[in-house]
């Protein structure tokens, strides 16, 4: 039978032939921006200040040996046309943060006796706001300038409600780079 008359031949041809105008899928991208505002842009750190917490790392609860906290707001904005879902907790909003230096700088959680989730509806172009507190940890140990970046997980809320454990997405959106002039104090 000559190819032209062959049936798998005609399909492959066509595929072919069509694949350039065949709509691709799209690159998952995330519906939030992520800003960021240090209240400071020096750190002071005291040689004889530490204090051991627990931090989110690598999606594990490691202790860390923390010589300062740093303030910062973190606004997440819904970039999308949908309402996007949020989980955040009252004292445990570190929960949803990673940095790219990791386990130099940590998000730190807020003690307190009560920590429940609840959801944030986020509109389209609306913009959600909270205080962060980042643990300088004592991996740092040349003063100078540092630079970073927060990523927001998301915590997946309907598996939170289904299973009661968390459930992470992947770090989606990661913020501007956040620069800090470390001071060491004696």
């Amino acid at each position: 039978m000559p190819l032209k008359n062959n049936p798998k031949f005609l399909i492959l041809l066509l595929a072919v032939l069509l694949m350039p105008v065949m709509p691709r899928a799209a690159a998952k991208s995330s519906p939030f921006e992520i800003k960021v505002e240090p209240k400071y842009q020096s750190v002071d750190i005291y040689k004889d200040h530490e204090n051991t917490l627990f931090a989110f790392i690598d999606n594990r609860v490691q202790r860390v040996t923390v010589r300062r906290e740093i303030a910062v707001t973190t606004f997440i904005k819904n970039t999308s046309y949908r309402d996007q879902e949020i989980l955040v907790w009252d004292c445990k909003y570190a929960l949803n943060w990673t940095t790219d230096i990791s386990p130099k700088i940590v998000p730190v959680n807020e003690s307190c006796s009560e920590n429940e989730p609840r959801t944030v509806t986020l509109r389209p172009r609306e913009t959600h706001s909270h205080l962060l507190l980042l643990g300088v940890t004592d991996e740092i140990t040349s003063a100078g300038r540092i630079s970073f970046r927060l990523g927001f997980q998301p915590v997946d809320p309907e598996a939170y409600e289904a299973r009661g454990r968390i459930t992470y997405h992947d770090v989606e959106t990661w913020s501007h780079s956040i620069d800090f002039n470390i001071r060491f104090e004696r």
